[in-house]
């Protein structure tokens, strides 16, 4: 019935945030099914969309469920799609969250290597780490 809203009419940067907030609070109840809904109607036709770094924010909350549903290989996967997007849009918003977020979830060296570049955009960017996920 929720989804059957997201039809109606055409997404707007807020609704996708909202039903990705919607799906953080699912992840947070074990709600598994409603998650996968909220993050399906988040991401309806995104590459139709046209860019706004607020976007890059709905991969970072989608990694952000895997991990509290503890699906880190799918956060990490989700992780390295929205670094892509990211530079594919030659944006630089959240890289340092990204990389922060995915040495949260690998093994030592790769996790040194993901803990710098997090580092790095920081004092390139000035960019705020979100470090209680």
């Amino acid at each position: 019935m929720r989804l059957a809203l997201v039809d109606q009419k055409k997404l707007t940067i807020i609704s996708r945030l909202s039903w990705m907030s919607l799906g953080v609070i699912s992840a947070v109840n074990h709600q598994e099914k409603q998650v996968e809904e909220y993050i399906e109607a988040a991401f309806q036709d995104l590459e139709k969309t046209s860019y706004d770094e607020n976007l890059n924010v709905l991969y970072y909350l989608r990694a952000v469920i895997y991990k509290k549903l503890e699906k880190n290989k799918l956060a990490l996967m989700t992780l390295e799609k929205g670094i892509q997007f990211i530079s594919e849009h030659n944006s630089h918003y959240m890289l340092a969250n990204f990389y922060y977020l995915a040495a949260l979830l690998v093994e030592n060296d790769k996790s040194r290597a993901y803990f710098s570049k997090s580092q790095l955009f920081t004092e390139l960017y000035k960019e705020k780490v979100f470090d209680k996920i």
